[in-house]
Formats: C-alpha cells, structure tokens, sequence
C-alpha cells in the first residue's frame, strides 16, 4: 500500500475529533522506503485525564477501515 496525500489528509481529520494529544507515524513510511508490502505505523498519546476505556479499539477499527 502507498500511502498519498489524501490518505495523510485522512488521517490528520480522523485524529482531529479523538481524544488525542498527538499521533505519530514511524516505521518504514517516515523513513521513506515502504513498499507494497508495507503497514502504516501510527503512535498515539493519549492524555491521561482522558479515560476512552474500549473506544481505543474503535478508533483502531475506523483507522484501518480508512486507510
């Protein structure tokens, strides 16, 4: 999978309205030498005064069903 332009846009508003203090792409997209066979790697901080408790696994979901 590459992932373009659109696909980061996606993502950025995706985070926009989540109880995310930051989100980080690392792995082989930020070094720049992902290939088809590649994953999207996403680190995400969460604030600690935010309980999100199983809402975390439905943001994985929404995430992957968008890239």
């Amino acid at each position: 999978m590459k992932l373009s332009k659109e696909h980061i846009d996606n993502i950025k508003r995706f985070f926009n309205n989540k109880p995310v203090l930051k989100a980080y792409l690392f792995g082989s997209y930020s070094r720049g030498d992902a290939d088809e066979n590649s994953d999207v790697d996403i680190l995400v901080g969460l604030g600690y005064s935010k309980q999100i408790g199983l809402e975390f696994i439905q943001m994985q979901l929404d995430l992957q069903e968008l890239l």
